[in-house]
């Protein structure tokens, strides 16, 4: 069981993944980085956090708040979580690079940019909530609120968190 009696903060790193259709053509792997801030309030944690993804085709921003539910009191426990989050996509528009033989071309069109609302959500497990360093392990689907070339974006982000703090 959890032993602290107060809330706490604590502020991390994260790394992940993120698979998203971003483009007409399919799915796109995205590698990310993020910063947290995190306050246990023991019922629930609230978080903030940035995150930057960067794939072959696409550049994904996302400033998200979130608050997540842990399942125990225990030191080590599942969690559900759900947030939102107003973010920025720049996608590559490399239709015109290439012929239809393969041949390269030098037609290619501009990047286009859209930004929006996102709501995610998920689950995860928290390692050593009680401690100074705790690990939160997470996946979690998203949707965003603005259409890019006529299809609502959509995927799951996983990833690993280490935060830092009291």
């Amino acid at each position: 069981k959890i032993q602290k009696l107060q809330s706490n903060m604590s502020f991390g790193l994260s790394s992940g993944g993120m698979f998203g259709m971003v483009n007409n053509d399919g799915m796109e792997v995205l590698a990310g980085l993020g910063l947290l801030g995190s306050f246990d309030v023991r019922d629930y944690i609230f978080q903030m956090n940035v995150e930057f993804y960067a794939g072959a085709y696409s550049e994904f921003y996302d400033l998200q708040i979130s608050a997540l539910y842990p399942f125990t009191d225990r030191n080590n426990t599942p969690f559900v979580i759900a947030g939102i989050g107003y973010n920025y996509l720049e996608t590559t528009n490399d239709e015109g690079l290439e012929d239809e033989i393969g041949n390269a071309t030098s037609t290619a069109k501009p990047n286009e940019f859209y930004n929006g609302l996102m709501f995610s959500g998920g689950g995860g497990y928290l390692l050593k909530r009680n401690s100074n360093v705790h690990i939160q392990i997470y996946g979690k689907g998203y949707i965003s609120s603005y259409p890019i070339r006529k299809t609502t974006p959509f995927g799951a982000i996983v990833g690993v968190a280490l935060l830092f703090g009291s």
